[in-house]
């Protein structure tokens, strides 16, 4: 054999070893390591108000639980005397908060009900003891006898019986947001369904569940012929000035203009854009955003 086809038959070899031929299989190769997630920074000491380091504070919190963003707010004698925020609006983009977004600020509707509600009693026009069968004397004989008699107080802390998943009831799909009708007339078929639910635990007996705060939101849509949104907004938050609160999730489609809440999906967060999908239904009283007033 030549000097050159030696050469040739080498290079050739090579090639075919490298292409996995050669009559025979490469050895697999080893999945590259899976990098160790960076250990969460130590926990730095508290600091005094008006030290300065209150967003070294805040900044410090949110790394240690690994969370996209997070505020924090210091309130002294009715005044704020310090504030701060960090991170990110969405885990994807480099959008970081700052201290003139709006929050999402889950699960207060029921705080803000009550409230609502004391107001209401308030001004006479509903009191502590009214019930379901007083709003709504037609349901009286189709509800649950055991609902009939229960107080805005005991349906107010979770003391009714109503069961947990209020996804029990029949019109669930009528409920959504892309459904037809009015927010007050789907939370009145909302009420009727879940006053027709077999109860869970007796009068008194502490369920948590949504169901009581729903069913209140009705009665008092019913009593004053006013949205519940409207009724809020009149009632609380005029009168406290809290001038940027709204209902569901903040922020404009397709921007990352405010705070996005996140999902955990295969193990990595991902943020979710507002609308149906960032909460609850309407009809089910959304929270209110709120953190500039």
């Amino acid at each position: 054999m030549s000097l050159r086809g030696s050469v040739l038959t080498t290079l050739m070899l090579s090639l075919l070893a490298a292409c996995g031929g050669g009559g025979g299989s490469a050895p697999a190769a080893s999945p590259p390591p899976v990098p160790a997630p960076p250990a969460p920074p130590s926990l730095i000491a508290a600091g005094t108000l008006g030290d300065g380091r209150f967003e070294d504070v805040v900044a410090n919190v949110r790394e240690r639980h690994d969370v996209p963003a997070m505020g924090a707010i210091v309130v002294l004698n009715g005044m704020i005397a310090d504030q701060a925020v960090d991170g990110l609006r969405a885990v994807e983009q480099g959008a970081k908060v700052t201290l003139d977004d709006k929050w999402h600020i889950g699960s207060i509707t029921k705080a803000m009900t009550g409230t609502l509600a004391a107001v209401l009693v308030e001004q006479s026009v509903l009191s502590w003891d009214i019930t379901p069968a007083d709003v709504w004397p037609a349901w009286a004989n189709k509800m649950q006898p055991q609902y009939r008699d229960v107080t805005i107080v005991q349906l107010l802390s979770h003391q009714s019986g109503l069961p947990a998943d209020i996804t029990l009831i029949p019109s669930l799909a009528m409920i959504e947001d892309s459904a037809p009708g009015t927010l007050p007339e789907k939370r009145l078929i909302w009420a009727e369904e879940l006053l027709d639910l077999a109860p869970a635990n007796a009068v008194g007996g502490f369920l948590y569940t949504n169901a009581g705060y729903l069913v209140v939101g009705a009665m008092l849509e019913t009593v004053t012929g006013t949205p519940w949104e409207t009724l809020m907004n009149d009632n609380v938050f005029g009168p406290l000035s809290m001038q940027s609160t709204g209902y569901g999730a903040p922020g404009s489609t397709g921007l990352t203009d405010q705070p996005l809440g996140h999902l955990e999906e295969s193990g990595r967060l991902v943020s979710v854009p507002p609308g149906p999908g960032a909460d609850n239904p309407q009809s089910s009283a959304r929270p209110a955003p709120c953190t500039r007033h």
